[in-house]
């Protein structure tokens, strides 16, 4: 199964922790998604908030404006609700280097929401590694990208060198 990921690692889970030579890595990619559900609920609240404050306003009793505050009022309630009551975002896909067992996993949720293996390679049958900086690239054999990842930290991008570097094409 080829996979590309072209999204930012964010880091370790559980903050840093010392990386050794022998030390499985396990990296985070960025969820831009838990960001839009924030910005999503904020809006949706604004819009709930927003409805009953269209009466606070004065208007004469005409018959067409009463209907279109009704209106909006629905319709921001309609809106406001739908944005609160968001599905939550799966949890961001994991990208673990394994020296010990001499794996490539990539865990994502499944649709139970809790993360299951989708792609599980060793090590000897990975193609090229190219290091550029800030960033690493894994290739399959037959040249294809299977990973295109962005690194920020060159603690990481250092352990991945010393997993990886040795690695010989197909």
């Amino acid at each position: 199964m080829t996979s590309t990921m072209n999204q930012e690692i964010v880091g370790l889970p559980g903050g840093p922790a010392p990386l050794t030579d022998r030390a499985p890595l396990t990296l985070q990619v960025a969820n831009p998604a838990a960001l839009m559900r924030g910005l999503s609920r904020v809006l949706g609240a604004a819009c709930l908030l927003g409805a009953p404050m269209l009466w606070r306003f004065g208007g004469s009793g005409d018959p067409v404006l009463l209907a279109m505050k009704v209106g909006v009022t629905v319709l921001l309630l309609v809106i406001g609700l739908a944005f609160v009551t968001a599905p939550r975002a799966a949890p961001a896909p994991e990208i673990q280097f394994d020296p010990i067992l001499s794996e490539l996993r990539i865990l994502a949720a499944g649709p139970d929401g809790q993360l299951q293996t989708v792609m599980q390679r060793r090590y000897d049958t990975l193609g090229n590694v190219l290091f550029h900086p800030g960033a690493v690239t894994v290739h399959d054999c037959d040249g294809s990208v299977l990973l295109d990842l962005p690194l920020r930290d060159d603690h990481i991008r250092q352990a991945l060198q010393r997993q990886l570097g040795a690695l010989s094409p197909c």
